[in-house]
């Protein structure tokens, strides 16, 4: 298969981003887990001085922080559920690769066919008479 040099590099471009993906699916996976880990505890934590705090001042808190928290966990199983969903990397680049590597192994075969079948030129002297 005849690619231009653009295409190429988008090619090597994307077999690139599949050798990445080996550890950027586990640094999603740990990064993901600590971000819940951490807005875990920070919510935990304002739970407990609410219930030790007599003069309100720990609901403000709490009223401040738990939509910093919500994010924050949201983020944290976007992160989680983004590398869990793509974890045997993404469906669309892994075919496209497989089409190409496919498509590349028949003309690497029909190129080995064409010549092999191709003629051989008789090599006559011509000084031999």
């Amino acid at each position: 298969m005849n690619f231009s040099a653009q295409e190429r590099k988008l090619v090597e471009r994307l077999r690139k981003q599949e050798r990445q993906w080996r550890v950027t699916r586990w640094l999603l996976l740990i990064m993901g887990v600590g971000i819940a880990a951490a807005w875990s505890w920070l919510l935990w934590y304002t739970y407990k001085l609410v219930g030790a705090d007599r003069e309100g001042v720990s609901e403000l808190l709490l009223a401040l922080a738990y939509p910093k928290v919500l994010f924050g966990l949201m983020v944290a199983a976007g992160m989680v559920g983004f590398a869990l969903r793509d974890w045997w990397g993404h469906p669309t680049r892994l075919l496209l690769l497989k089409l190409i590597d496919e498509l590349d192994r028949r003309d690497v075969a029909s190129e080995e066919k064409h010549q092999h079948d191709a003629p051989q030129k008789p090599n006559h002297d011509r000084n031999q008479d």
